[in-house]
């Protein structure tokens, strides 16, 4: 690996020296991501990882999305509707209980547009408004 690629443009695919895209204008990112397989540190240029040979494309979206929220947590899940109520919509959380986020979500109906039907499936997503920092132990 080369240590000569620092930051890259995601949109226009270049890579850019400096903080921000000459391209484009965009706020660059890192040119390296962990390779999710062997954990050596790979550039974002290519599709599979230069020391295991492995694919890398899902662990290089993870670092554009990851980058581009500048440090913010996000968590997302699936929810299936699970019962209507006279004024709410409440959705349970798929998968295991132990992995769940939210668990259960209640929805107003009231939040629906008039006359569209409460989804089935939903994707909710959580986003900090600052920067997740990690306490020290």
């Amino acid at each position: 690996m080369s240590e000569r690629l620092s930051n890259w443009c995601p949109e226009c695919r270049v890579v850019c020296d400096q903080q921000f895209c000459w391209r484009c204008g965009r706020k660059s990112i890192s040119g390296f991501v962990e390779c999710p397989h062997c954990e050596e540190k790979v550039t974002v240029i290519g599709q599979f990882c230069g020391n295991c040979g492995k694919p890398i494309q899902e662990a290089i979206q993870e670092h554009i999305k990851r980058e581009r929220r500048g440090g913010r947590l996000e968590m997302q899940c699936e929810m299936t509707l699970e019962k209507e109520t006279k004024g709410a919509v409440r959705y349970e959380e798929k998968g295991e209980p132990e992995k769940q986020i939210f668990r259960t979500l209640y929805i107003r109906k009231t939040a629906f547009p008039k006359g569209v039907t409460p989804p089935k499936e939903i994707q909710v997503t959580v986003e900090s408004l600052s920067t997740a920092k990690a306490e020290s132990v």
